[in-house]
């Protein structure tokens, strides 16, 4: 087994992407960053992404629909 330095350091060699997603509620924007974005299937293409159910960036995803990825 690794020791917990070796474990350390092999996990920041890991790329993490930055992913921007903004949000649109009426004249309302708002952008963050996404810590989790992954693939959930090819057909049809979805992906799925983590967004704090208590931000407003989650009432203003839920109460318009619109919202924009950046990869």
């Amino acid at each position: 087994m690794l020791d917990e330095k070796a474990k350390k350091t092999l996990l920041r060699y890991i790329p993490h992407p930055i992913n921007v997603c903004g949000v649109k509620e009426g004249d309302e924007v708002n952008g963050f960053t996404l810590s989790w974005t992954t693939q959930a299937s090819f057909k049809p293409p979805m992906i799925v992404i983590g967004v704090r159910q208590d931000s407003r960036s989650h009432a203003m995803m839920k109460a318009s629909q619109v919202f924009a990825i950046s990869f």
